[in-house]
């Protein structure tokens, strides 16, 4: 399948078999899945394409979800959500990823919009800028904005189990080769 080229892209990641709490993503909230919550807030954001990235034993129950909140599904590997985000890549085209956690119906769309905005000044200016967050944000509101090209190169160049459990560390934890941009949230 040939990937269509599009530039940013919503990756929200999730699985259901959460040790602390299995199936969180699918409790109701105010009459929807909390995923539903996640997507219906993301879908807010200025982007070209939509991709819920879950583990292949969640796909079955994830992907009408995404397919009913105009997201497309992904299934990859349960332990190696860095490979899934590298699937979404691979299958989008995308240049441009902003990150978020599907387990979290408050996702802050406008930090997701805002952060993206951000990233595209950094390199718009002539800064090198592979990886960008803001920091001080409320623990699972925030986002992550990668470069996509970079961040299949940070999944190549790294085999730790951490960096492939949380995406981010293949970047930031190497910034002797990533720039990696981490600026203090607007008081908004």
């Amino acid at each position: 399948m040939t990937a269509v080229l599009s530039a940013t892209v919503v990756v929200l990641q999730a699985r259901l078999d959460s040790t602390r709490l299995p199936g969180k993503a699918l409790l109701d909230l105010a009459g929807k899945p909390v995923i539903s919550r996640a997507m219906e807030s993301l879908k807010t954001v200025t982007a070209d394409r939509w991709v819920l990235a879950c583990d292949e034993a969640s796909f079955e129950r994830l992907s009408p979800l995404a397919l009913a909140s105009g997201f497309e599904c992904v299934a990859g590997p349960k332990d190696d959500v860095l490979a899934r985000f590298c699937l979404a890549i691979e299958k989008t085209g995308a240049t441009t990823v902003i990150r978020a956690t599907g387990d979290n119906p408050f996702v802050f769309a406008d930090a997701a919009e805002e952060s993206l905005r951000r990233f595209e000044t950094l390199r718009d200016s002539g800064e090198r800028c592979d990886y960008f967050t803001f920091t001080g944000m409320p623990h699972g509101s925030g986002v992550e904005v990668f470069d996509a090209r970079r961040l299949i190169e940070a999944c190549r160049l790294t085999d730790s189990p951490y960096d492939h459990e949380h995406v981010g560390p293949a970047m930031y934890a190497h910034r002797e080769r990533f720039a990696c941009v981490f600026e203090v949230s607007p008081p908004r």
